[in-house]
């Protein structure tokens, strides 16, 4: 579907949405929501949340915080029961239609306000600049063994680094996938154990 031809649906009042196939999962993706700028990169991402999650067995609980429209949820942790938390309405739209054969809980809110449930791991997903500071205040810091971590800004990683350390975690490893080449643009998938 063209930009225009989207855009004009919308200005009707109709929902327009494209769908995505990542990783073997059909996602729909809303002209809202927000999703990765390229299908391949988006097969990059999860291919590195892959390793880095290290799921665990079938009854494991993962948080997946900024979960958007469920890429993650629907493929990393989709044997999991899973707790999506993302305060888009038209990214937790999508998330409902993508997650219907996962055990998962949409909670729509602000993740930063999100009484985190305890887990085994959970993939906090941050903003550009950086957001450990304000997640962890609230989060509850003994329950997620593992804990996969995204940053597309190396300065903001730098300081979650750092207050992820004071909140007991170790990272363990750092993957970067370069979603825009020719740029300076690039994605940190990080892992941190506790």
């Amino acid at each position: 579907m063209c930009a225009w031809s989207a855009s004009t649906k919308l200005r009707n009042g109709r929902r327009a949405w494209i769908h995505e196939e990542i990783a073997g999962v059909r996602l729909r993706v809303s002209a809202e929501s927000f999703f990765q700028a390229r299908p391949d990169g988006a097969d990059a991402l999860v291919d590195a949340v892959r390793a880095a999650a290290r799921p665990t067995a079938e009854t494991s609980r993962v948080i997946d915080a900024y979960a958007g429209v469920g890429l993650f949820s629907a493929t990393v942790a989709a044997m999991s029961s899973v707790v999506a938390v993302e305060r888009s309405a038209s990214s937790v739209a999508d998330a409902r239609v993508n997650l219907a054969s996962v055990r998962a809980r949409i909670v729509r809110t602000d993740v930063e306000k999100f009484r985190a449930v305890p887990a085994d791991s959970s993939s906090p997903i941050p903003p550009a600049p950086g957001s450990a500071s304000p997640l962890w205040r609230g989060w509850p810091r003994r329950t997620h063994r593992v804990s996969c971590w995204f940053s597309c800004d190396p300065a903001a990683f730098g300081r979650d680094v750092g207050l992820l350390r004071l909140a007991g975690y170790e990272l363990d490893r750092v993957v970067m996938v370069d979603l825009f080449g020719h740029t300076s643009h690039i994605e940190l998938v990080s892992t941190f154990v506790r």
